[in-house]
């Protein structure tokens, strides 16, 4: 079972290595983005695998529930609830990792996508080219 791990994960990055061979990347940012598109494709098997892994433990503990009905004392209840728990955790997590990165890595104005509480630390501060960064307008609290 190793093995066939082993050689599917190898016969994936051969063939992306090819992919991005193909083109020969002529600089470092080719070069960089040529690593970016394998890891961008390696993150969608990644995530069809939790989708994959949570169907199956759910069917799984959906098979186990009919024994814990029929003979009670071979297969405790928790072990059902357990298994379906873990079923959803699975099914949850590639949508919880893009909301957090479309979060988190969102382009735009940071003071607008901070939020109020952001707009103190950014008074005076310099941008990356040097400017001066103007301070934010604050409204009168009554």
């Amino acid at each position: 079972m190793n093995r066939l791990i082993f050689l599917i994960i190898c016969f994936v990055f051969s063939g992306s290595a090819l992919a991005a061979g193909a083109g020969q990347a002529t600089s470092l940012g080719q070069a960089a983005n040529n690593v970016n598109d394998l890891l961008m494709s390696l993150s969608g098997i990644i995530e069809a695998v939790f989708y994959v892994a949570g169907a199956v433990v759910i069917c799984s503990a959906g098979m186990k529930y009919r024994i814990h009905r029929q003979t009670p004392q071979q297969v405790p209840i928790s072990t059902v609830f357990t298994e379906l728990i873990l079923g959803i955790i699975l099914l949850c997590v590639p949508t919880v990792t893009k909301m957090t990165n479309e979060h988190l890595f969102t382009e735009g104005d940071p003071v607008q996508s901070q939020g109020a509480g952001s707009r103190a630390l950014n008074q005076g501060a310099t941008s990356s080219s040097g400017n001066t960064v103007a301070p934010a307008r604050q409204t009168p609290r009554r």
